[in-house]
């Protein structure tokens, strides 16, 4: 499968939920590395994050300007959605995606992605030099 993965400024970037201080910690041990391995996956419309929050709060922190990001869709029955968390299981994807455009994020560990295609693998590797 060809992946469409693109260098997203971070500023357009929507995380959906909150994020766990020590999970960020660990990912900015491994862009000490200064290589970053791993896309985010956002929705390709709105660049609200479907998989990749700890990453990206860690990228913000780092003050790098752009991120890799898998484009992926709900509409397109690559991705669906469901909540972890009772006070939201009724929750859909345009809910999800509302919460991140307002800014109200979920807590964390509240969504649960689901796609149909193999997400990209850890082979991808960049410079962080390219996403300053």
């Amino acid at each position: 499968m060809k992946y469409n993965i693109q260098l997203i400024d971070i500023d357009k970037i929507r995380p959906i939920e909150g994020f766990d201080e020590q999970h960020v910690r660990e990912v900015l041990q491994w862009l000490k590395s200064g290589i970053w391995e791993v896309p985010i996956i956002v929705e390709k419309h709105i660049y609200t994050i479907m998989d990749g929050s700890h990453r990206y709060e860690a990228a913000k922190r780092k003050g790098l300007k752009r991120i890799p990001c898998w484009l992926a869709c709900y509409y397109n029955d690559v991705a669906s959605v469901y909540s972890l968390r009772d006070e939201f299981k009724n929750d859909n994807a345009d809910d999800f995606m509302r919460r991140g455009l307002s800014g109200d994020l979920y807590p964390v560990h509240t969504a649960k992605h689901i796609f149909k295609v193999r997400k990209p693998d850890d082979k991808f590797k960049i410079s962080l030099y390219y996403l300053q």
